[in-house]
């Protein structure tokens, strides 16, 4: 419990394999966590484990969104276009490809219209 407001600080535990298809060597933890980030958690409490207290600076470590933005200019995207939704696993093979290398092994798969001349992947 968040001390400071009285509610829940998680909102959800999922399995890792939910949301990703694990492998026996792959570096995934085994359990996701959806912080509740209604108001910053410095102060916790738990019958098990009694009153943790920790300044938050700023956010915390692992502190992700589900939704983002980004935004990408350069030679050969086209100015103004809005591509929808882009997973994340398609970020790094489409750096990538900018860069006329390819990523092999993972997820995604590299999102042409940010490619651009240069890419050759």
């Amino acid at each position: 419990m968040n001390v400071d407001t009285g509610r829940p600080v998680v909102r959800a535990v999922e399995r890792t394999e939910r949301h990703h298809p694990r492998s026996p060597h792959d570096s995934l933890p085994d359990l996701l966590i959806e912080w509740n980030s209604e108001a910053q958690i410095e102060t916790v409490w738990s019958a098990k484990t009694g009153i943790v207290h920790g300044p938050a600076s700023h956010w915390r470590t692992g502190d992700h969104r589900p939704t983002g933005l980004l935004l990408a200019a350069g030679p050969g995207i086209p100015a103004g276009a809005e591509l929808g939704e882009i997973a994340i696993g398609s970020l790094g093979p489409t750096i990538c490809a900018r860069f006329g290398v390819r990523l092999e092994g993972v997820d995604g798969e590299p999102v042409r219209a940010l490619v651009g001349p240069s890419g050759s992947a």
